[in-house]
This record gives C-alpha cells, structure tokens and sequence, in this order.
C-alpha cells in the first residue's frame, strides 16, 4: 500500500502520515509546513506541491513501480516512525522539563 495524504493547505503534524510510516508504508504528501519539515529527504516517500495532481500522480507512480525503491522507503519509514515512539517522546519530555529546574 502506499498512503498519500491530504492536499490541504495547512495542517499539523501529520499522524495519519507518521501510522503509515510505522507500518512501513511510503507516503506522498503535500509539501506543507506539518509534513515536509519531517518528510523531505528522510527516503520515505515524495511531497509534491500543494494542489499539482500531476505532480501528485506522478510520485506515487514512480515509488509504487520501483519495487527496490519502494522496499526501501518501507523499511526507512519504521525506523523514522520509532523517533515518534510515544515512549521515547515522552522520555524527552521529562527530560525537558527536568532540565529546566
């Protein structure tokens, strides 16, 4: 499978992306402020500009024909995903705050 996201102008994080990707799936998403700032050049997948189908047909054609490629994405995106871990992101939280005392 492949997962492509909302062509929205603004959004936030972009968790719908993040399950995807700790499922190993590659994503296509706009190039907006809540996915490109953790998406681009991580090898997960493509972002494309806000609103360009074609731009938008033609990323998830190219990762879903190149099967090496699209192994890869996939086996990148679990290992990005496990940044996100809601463990470890608490872990980092408490560490904040503990660090601020």
């Amino acid at each position: 499978g492949l997962v492509g996201s909302e062509m929205c102008i603004e959004t936030g994080f972009g968790l719908v992306a993040l399950e995807a990707l700790a499922h190993g799936v590659p994503v296509v998403a706009s190039s907006i402020r809540g996915y490109a700032e953790w998406l681009e050049g991580a090898g997960v997948g493509e972002t494309v500009p806000p609103g360009d189908v074609k731009a938008l047909g033609s990323a998830i054609r190219n990762i879903t024909i190149d099967q090496a490629r699209y192994a890869e994405c996939a086996r990148r995106a679990r290992i990005l995903a496990e940044k996100y871990d809601w463990a470890k992101c608490a872990d980092r939280l408490i560490e904040l705050y503990s660090a601020g005392r």
